[in-house]
């Protein structure tokens, strides 16, 4: 009791706007401390426009939190200062081989099966499972999941595209979003020319730009394609053209797509002379319809890996090993540090936990319609 009438008594001694902006600074987890301790503190955390302001916020920490998914049913958020662990339903990761994608502090898994469907913040322990798509066609195939915000319709989307006749000449492919508002499955109509876009295996999640919101970009073999979840509207633009390729290699890419300061990015392998090769980032410029790919940087010693997954910020990237396990993930991920030009093992809450996805998550309170707290 004495507890609540001091808070009582130092609220009135602190204007809100005061208490709004020391709450601003802390992270999630203390946050949700916080709104057990007095009403005040309750109404001022739950306010949608603080919720909004702290997520934003969050954007812009260097480097950015990152989500380990293991495939002992256990997330952590790592976000460079401490590591939290969680328990999940099995069902939650249903397979061990979860399509993962973050925006603003929430989580989508997703399954070839297309009735195990996950959205929730791992912070807050809310989660929701999507209702299966009315229509299921009697056999599919997944190529690339997408989940995003539309800051226009201020609704969060996820969008998967399935591929019919992939072993035939009738190969073409289809999609379908879910929105999270109307809490509905709709087909997405995919423009005639790019019915037989070919997506790559084993890259089957689509990356969101924070600060070019609507947007999703997703990975082809030889182009990017791009698309807006408020108007539905998909563009195409070619990779870059390195100049200097390695002798007898077409197209040496070393990274996934990546989100790299704002930009969607790629890593290329070029010839630098005398039969050596440098790794070059190149970014796109611009929007996705009328942008160019600029050169920004060559990194001065190699990187001894065979893939570049993921950008953390602050020149932090992650690494996929030469090793692969038996479900074609990298068993031994790589931590670089480009600007200190160091590479060490990637070591996650335990070093012997079998890491089945690592994604970038920057934590937030959001919390969405259809949300359910788990035990």
């Amino acid at each position: 009791m004495a507890r609540r009438e001091n808070c009582k008594k130092n609220n009135s001694e602190l204007p809100h706007e005061l208490m709004f902006n020391i709450f601003f600074l802390l992270p999630v987890a203390t946050l949700l401390r916080c709104k057990s301790v007095c009403k005040t503190w309750l109404s001022i955390i739950s306010d949608p426009r603080f919720v909004k302001a702290h997520c934003i916020e969050s954007q812009k920490r260097q480097p950015s939190s990152v989500l380990e998914v293991a495939s002992d049913d256990q997330l952590c958020i790592d976000n460079h200062e401490t590591k939290t662990l969680f328990e999940m339903p099995e069902e939650y990761l249903y397979g061990k081989s979860p399509f993962v994608s973050s925006c603003n502090g929430l989580v989508c898994f997703a399954h070839h099966d297309p009735r195990v469907t996950y959205i929730g913040n791992p912070m807050t322990r809310q989660f929701k499972k999507l209702p299966s798509p009315p229509k299921e066609p009697d056999s599919r195939l997944w190529r690339m999941v997408g989940f995003g915000f539309d800051d226009v319709s201020d609704d969060y989307k996820f969008i998967r595209f399935f591929v019919k006749g992939i072993h035939s000449r009738s190969y073409r492919i289809k999609a379908e979003m879910y929105s999270v508002n109307e809490d509905t499955w709709k087909e997405v109509k995919v423009p005639e020319g790019l019915e037989k876009f070919k997506f790559p295996l084993f890259r089957g999640v689509g990356i969101f730009l924070p600060d070019q919101t609507r947007v999703l970009y997703f990975e082809g073999f030889h182009e990017l394609l791009s698309f807006d979840l408020h108007d539905e509207v998909f563009r195409v633009h070619p990779f870059p053209k390195p100049g200097k390729l390695p002798a007898g290699q077409g197209k040496p890419i070393r990274s996934s797509l990546l989100e790299f300061e704002g930009s969607v990015a790629k890593i290329y392998e070029e010839s630098s002379g005398d039969d050596e090769t440098v790794l070059s980032l190149w970014t796109l410029d611009g929007d996705c319809g009328n942008g160019s790919w600029t050169k920004q940087f060559n990194f001065e010693d190699h990187i001894k890996n065979d893939h570049v997954t993921l950008y953390l910020g602050d020149g932090q990237f992650v690494v996929a090993a030469e090793n692969y396990d038996r479900h074609g993930y990298p068993s031994e991920p790589i931590f670089y540090y480009h600007k200190k030009k160091h590479a060490k093992e990637y070591l996650g809450a335990s070093p012997a936990r079998e890491l089945i996805s690592v994604v970038k998550c920057n934590e937030s309170l959001v919390s969405l319609k259809g949300f359910k707290q788990l035990e």
